[in-house]
C-alpha cells in the first residue's frame, strides 16, 4: 500500500494539465464529410469496445471537475503515458485503456509517466504490451474509389512465426487489404505492419526477399494498377527463420 501511495504521488507531481493538441492524421473535423484521402484504420471490435470506455471515462472525468481541457481534444492529443502516441490510438490496447481508467478514475492529473501508472495498476512495466496499434492505410493519388497496388512488410518481431512477411494487393478498397492482413497474420501483425501505396523493388528488404521476376511483376501493376495485368493481384511472401 505504501508504494501505491508513493506512486501516486509522483504522478500528481510529473502532471501538467496543459492545451492539447491533435496529432497530424487526427486534426481533421469529425462533422465535416469523409474525403478519398482520409486515413483508414482497422481495429477489432474488442479495441474499439475500449476506445469507448476510455473516451466515456474521459469525458466523466472532465465534466465532474469542471477541467478547462476539453475531452475530445485530450483523446486526439499525444501524452507521454502512451509513450507519445495519441489516446485515440493508444487506449485501444488493452494497457492503454487501463492506465486511462487509472488516470481519470482517480483524478491524478493530465499526463503521467507510463512506469508510474503501471505501478499503481500492480505491473513493473517489464514486459512490452503485446498489442500494437491500430492498421494504418495511407492514402494515395488513386483513392477515391480506383484500384491501386497496396504493399506491406511484417518484420520477425510482429508475428508468433520469426521471418519476414510481405503481403501485396491490387484494390480499390483499402479496407479490405487492411482485411487481408489480418485475417493472414492476425491482428497484432497487422497493426504492426508497415504499409504503403504501390512497391518499391530497389528496398534492401525487397531485393533480399522478393524474386526479381515478382519484383518486376510488382512494379507494373503499382504503375497501372487499373490494367488486366493487375486486376486481382493478390501476393504473399514469407521467409521464415528456424527456431
Amino acid at each position: 500500500m505504501a508504494a501505491s501511495t508513493d506512486t501516486s504521488a509522483k504522478v500528481r507531481e510529473g502532471s501538467v494539465p496543459a492545451p492539447p493538441k491533435a496529432v497530424d492524421g487526427w486534426d481533421r473535423d469529425p462533422l465535416s464529410p469523409d474525403a478519398a484521402d482520409d486515413g483508414i484504420v482497422v481495429t477489432t471490435r474488442r479495441r474499439l469496445a475500449r476506445l469507448v470506455v476510455s473516451a466515456v471515462d474521459v469525458g466523466a472525468r472532465f465534466d465532474r471537475e469542471r477541467a478547462g481541457c476539453d475531452a475530445v481534444a485530450w483523446m486526439l492529443a499525444p501524452h507521454e503515458m502512451f509513450d507519445g502516441r495519441p489516446a485515440v490510438e493508444a487506449c485501444q490496447s488493452l494497457r492503454g485503456c487501463l492506465r486511462t481508467t487509472v488516470l481519470h478514475g482517480l483524478s491524478i492529473g493530465f499526463d503521467a509517466a507510463p512506469a508510474d501508472l503501471d505501478g499503481l495498476l500492480g505491473e513493473d512495466g517489464a514486459e512490452p504490451d503485446p498489442e500494437t496499434d491500430p492498421l494504418r492505410i495511407p492514402s494515395g493519388p488513386a483513392a477515391g474509389g480506383r484500384p491501386r497496388l497496396l504493399s506491406a512488410w511484417i518484420d520477425a518481431t510482429a508475428t508468433t512465426q520469426p521471418g519476414v512477411h510481405f503481403h501485396a494487393m491490387v484494390t480499390a478498397d483499402p479496407a479490405a487489404f487492411g482485411r487481408s492482413l489480418v485475417q493472414r497474420f492476425g491482428p497484432d501483425a497487422a497493426g504492426a505492419a508497415e504499409v504503403e501505396v504501390g512497391f518499391d523493388p530497389d528496398a534492401p528488404r525487397a531485393v533480399a526477399f522478393v524474386s526479381e521476376a515478382m519484383r518486376k511483376a510488382l512494379t507494373l501493376a503499382a504503375a497501372a494498377p487499373e490494367s488486366a495485368y493487375a486486376a486481382g493481384l493478390d501476393v504473399v511472401v514469407e521467409q521464415r527463420f528456424g527456431s
